[in-house]
């Protein structure tokens, strides 16, 4: 007999009275400090995997889910530090530096996901990047579920293909060996997967 599961492609973050919106205002405000922020990000997160479990989805998607935005989560991850903000020394400091600009550095630019309402932080490539994994978001997402709740999960990731065709700063001609660049890092964190135990992504 054959035994069919659930999944889904994603989750929407907002939180079911718009807390997601409401933390990062705060923590932008400077009403919250970083460590309350990232705990607030965290129950948020717990909270949406908890909510497809309770619906009796098998298997339920992470890193869907972030801080600000997917793409941008990629873009660190692959260490795609624009050279304005490579002086900056904490992650989430950085990552927020990316998104909304500091003091004499501009913002990357926002554009829309696909023509849909939901705008991403367009990745930006320039020949000074130096390829590598800095994080393993999807690793790291997946151990926190399974510690908190004991289920398997499905790691969600931005392709190559997806991840270059959303970045500027490059020619097109160029694509595809930018492409290629990415694909051991693609490799690297696949396998740490792997490793772990993860059946789907």
């Amino acid at each position: 007999m054959t035994t069919i599961k659930t999944s889904n492609l994603g989750f929407p973050r907002i939180g079911l009275n718009r807390e997601w919106k409401k933390a990062l205002e705060a923590y932008w405000k400077g009403s919250t400090d970083k460590d309350t922020f990232l705990k607030q990000i965290d129950e948020l997160f717990l909270s949406a995997v908890k909510t497809q479990i309770d619906q009796q989805i098998d298997v339920v998607p992470v890193s869907d889910f972030t801080q600000y935005d997917h793409v941008l989560d990629t873009a660190v991850s692959f260490n795609w530090i624009p050279k304005r903000f490579r002086h900056l020394t904490d992650a989430t400091d950085t990552y927020f530096a990316i998104a909304r600009g500091i003091k004499d550095a501009v913002s990357s630019e926002m554009t829309k996901w696909f023509n849909t309402n939901y705008h991403y932080i367009v990745p930006e490539y320039d020949e000074s990047i130096e390829f590598r994994l800095t994080r393993n978001k999807q690793l790291e997402d997946y151990r926190r579920i399974k510690q908190e709740y004991g289920v398997e999960t499905k790691p969600v990731i931005v392709g190559p293909y997806t991840f270059v065709t959303l970045a500027k700063g490059y020619e097109p001609s160029e694509a595809k060996a930018i492409q290629k660049r990415l694909v051991p890092l693609y490799v690297q964190l696949l396998k740490e997967l792997e490793e772990e135990g993860v059946k789907w992504v």
